[in-house]
């Protein structure tokens, strides 16, 4: 995945952007090089977490882990939000 990102780039100039789809599918070497991509938490900081909210953006913690579908319920926060979130405190998302 690195090899093709960089050939891309060589070709096509900056990234400005990755989208992952079906993540699940992922090999565990192609998620640790995922990891080294920088991602922004509504708070302004490294975001290194994903959470799934509902329609008020309060973060489900039960049920499915999957929602097909839901892209929109998915947010990337950093682990301080994630857990503050996750706490019952949702007073910062929005």
């Amino acid at each position: 995945m690195v090899a093709l990102t960089r050939q891309d780039v060589d070709n096509s100039g900056i990234l400005h952007c990755v989208l992952v789809d079906e993540a699940q599918f992922l090999s565990r070497q192609q998620v640790w090089e995922l990891t080294e991509i920088k991602t922004i938490c509504h708070t302004g900081a490294k975001a290194t977490m994903v959470l799934r909210v509902d329609d008020h953006g309060r973060p489900i913690t039960e049920g499915p882990q999957v929602e097909i579908g839901g892209n929109e319920r998915y947010i990337s926060v950093s682990r301080a939000e994630f857990k503050r979130m996750t706490a019952g405190d949702h007073g910062g998302h929005g």
